[in-house]
Order: structure tokens, then C-alpha cells, then sequence
């Protein structure tokens, strides 16, 4: 899946992402812990599961 709805939107759960580096721009998802930029995803993160054991 692609989802591009903004330059700081994760691309892969849809969260505002915090600014992770200025140049490049790059951002990082507060959930699920992607890196990421205005292209799309660079490194993908994972969703915390509390359920895991």
C-alpha cells in the first residue's frame, strides 16, 4: 500500500510524522516507528503490539 496524503504523513499507518534529520528531510512515525520522506517510505517500521508476550 501507498499513501501519500502529505509531506509529513506516514506513508505506511497515515500518523504525522516528526521531523527525524533537516537535510534530507527526512521524518520519523511516532506509532509505528517508520522513517520516511515526501517519495514515501524508507524504512519500515513496526506497530507496537502490547499483546505480544
Amino acid at each position: 500500500m501507498f499513501l501519500m496524503i502529505g509531506d509529513r504523513k506516514c506513508p505506511y499507518c497515515g500518523i504525522d510524522g516528526e521531523e527525524w534529520k533537516k537535510e534530507p528531510k527526512l521524518f520519523k512515525c511516532p506509532n509505528c516507528n517508520a522513517i520516511f520522506n515526501h517519495f514515501g517510505i524508507l524504512i519500515e517500521g513496526e506497530k507496537k503490539d502490547q499483546h505480544m508476550a
